[in-house]
């Protein structure tokens, strides 16, 4: 694996994904409000609180994600431009890593552009929830990225399996008592010392 090399997540790690659909949510369903801080799963299909059914959950934030990185909504997350073009300056090779499917590359890729201009190799789409998926510990394996910054515990423990090193940055969807072995949560881009 390469030392030099770094996965990092799109969506709460860089972008306020989450945030921004939740603001468009609780205005158009002023009486059903949903605050971030109350989900306990970032999967829209398990949050009974958004009274949705599941496909229509996925279509909702597949539908937000691609007008609203085109409308310059999503804003990035906090410190996250700034800690990236830290990592730039020290050589790293920084690889966004998303679970998205591939046929948002063009919002999502224009959205990074705008927000992180020349900071990233390559964009790589996971496609989860298709019969593509993959994982991102193989796409890490794959990019020889030695670390990844998620917010997704799930990814966290695979890659951590994988000899990948872990940062978890800290969401409401992501607690459990004990971390194994290789994650490290932070709760800023800012405790983040590479």
């Amino acid at each position: 694996m390469g030392e030099k090399i770094i996965a990092i997540d799109v969506d709460e790690v860089l972008a306020e994904t989450i945030r921004s659909m939740l603001e468009k949510y609780n205005y158009t369903w002023k009486w059903k409000k949903v605050e971030r801080e109350n989900l306990t799963s970032y999967n829209l299909r398990e949050i009974p609180e958004l009274w949705m059914t599941k496909n229509f959950a996925l279509w909702m934030f597949v539908k937000f994600q691609m007008w609203s990185w085109l409308s310059k909504k999503i804003k990035p997350v906090k410190w996250a431009v700034e800690k990236i073009l830290k990592l730039k300056e020290k050589w790293y090779k920084l690889f966004a890593v998303t679970a998205r499917l591939s046929w948002m590359r063009f919002s999502t890729k224009l959205w990074l552009k705008r927000h992180f201009p020349n900071c990233f190799e390559w964009v790589v789409f996971a496609n989860f929830f298709t019969n593509r998926a993959r994982k991102k510990s193989e796409i890490c394996k794959d990019i020889w990225a030695s670390i990844i910054i998620e917010d997704n515990l799930e990814t966290c423990k695979d890659c951590a399996e994988n000899w990948i090193r872990c940062f978890l940055l800290d969401k409401p969807w992501n607690q459990c008592e004990k971390l194994q072995d290789g994650i490290m949560r932070v709760f800023s881009w800012n405790e983040i010392e590479l």
